[in-house]
């Protein structure tokens, strides 16, 4: 739970502009929402995709001007 947590915390501080960075986090949030009040997320086939969804968000960069090389 802490997890989930310092997650939230830390997407909900960056400024993501982009459509498709907003989008993904609203799913992430109805997806969480569902999950706990339907047991869906139990399921280890319908819980991955939101384990990677949220990978993708936490490592897209904060600065997306001062991107190094080695990330691209």
């Amino acid at each position: 739970m802490a997890f989930f947590g310092g997650a939230t915390w830390v997407l909900a501080r960056r400024r993501l502009t982009e459509p498709i960075f907003v989008a993904m986090r609203l799913g992430l949030l109805a997806w969480l929402l569902q999950g706990v009040v339907e047991f869906g997320l139990y399921i280890p086939a319908l819980a991955w995709p939101a384990w990677l969804m949220l990978g993708w968000l936490l490592a897209i960069p904060t600065n997306q001007f001062d991107k190094s090389e080695q990330t691209e």
